[in-house]
């Protein structure tokens, strides 16, 4: 019987360290409750500066004539469940909801707070990256050019 217990206590504890949690659904008087949540990315995310992003989000149990809005800083952009950020400079947050026919919030994805890389080196790197396209298309420019005013001298 010892030997049952301690092996019953082992697996627990591997299950617990693995961060498996075994939960019931939950239930508000018999049927399962809405839920939405970001399905891409965790609660933090970092991007680069001027990084287009597409943000999406996963709902679990919708009702009928409820829909899922997505906003950005707290404003709507409509109906959907993803948002795409384009060219942010500044940090901001994405967030889902699921409203009821009357607009009233169902349940919320809760807010993913998105950090943009916006120190002076990243606006370098974004200012170079358009102006001269990518960092080997520049070398290669600039290698091509003095190749071309070498061979010109040396061939007239």
């Amino acid at each position: 019987m010892k030997t049952t217990q301690r092996i019953l206590s082992l697996m627990l504890c591997t299950l617990m360290l693995l961060g498996t949690v075994i939960t019931s659904a939950a239930v508000d008087g018999g049927e399962a409750k809405p839920s939405v949540k970001p399905s891409n990315v965790g609660f933090e995310v970092t991007v680069a500066y001027k990084e287009s992003k597409t943000y999406e989000f996963e709902t679990a149990n919708l009702p009928e004539n409820a829909t899922v809005h997505v906003y950005c800083n707290g404003e709507d952009w409509g109906e959907g469940t993803y948002i795409t950020v384009e060219k942010p400079t500044e940090d901001f947050t994405v967030e889902a909801k699921i409203l009821d026919a009357d607009g009233e919030e169902i349940a919320a994805s809760g807010e993913v707070k998105v950090t943009v890389q916006n120190t002076f080196t990243d606006k370098l790197k974004d200012f170079f990256h358009n102006t001269f396209g990518t960092f080997f298309d520049a070398v290669a420019d600039i290698f091509g050019a003095i190749f071309m005013r070498i061979w010109i001298r040396l061939h007239p």
